[in-house]
């Protein structure tokens, strides 16, 4: 499945279990020209962890996202790359 994003980009939707954990990290200085427009005031930049059902490369397994752009109240968020959106039981 895909969908497109707030950037108007095609993007894969992948299924996760459980929270994401999402962590900061300082932008290096070699990254700044290219990826400085997604940093924070404290020039860092935010990934996810979360365990993907149906990535279209990496399947199922723990997976360390793109930058993230986005988070969505229903738990979903959006990287990159990427649209995740949680699993949830049925």
């Amino acid at each position: 499945m895909e969908v497109i994003d707030s950037t108007n980009m095609i993007k894969p939707v992948v299924h996760f279990l459980g929270e994401p954990i999402f962590y900061r990290v300082e932008l290096a200085p070699m990254h700044e020209r290219v990826y400085g427009n997604y940093a924070d005031d404290d020039g860092c930049v935010e990934y996810a962890r979360v365990h993907g059902l149906d990535h279209p490369i990496l399947g199922t397994d723990n997976i360390r996202t793109s930058i993230v752009l986005k988070k969505y109240d229903d738990g979903s968020f959006e990287t990159m790359n990427t649209v995740y959106r949680p699993k949830h039981d049925t």
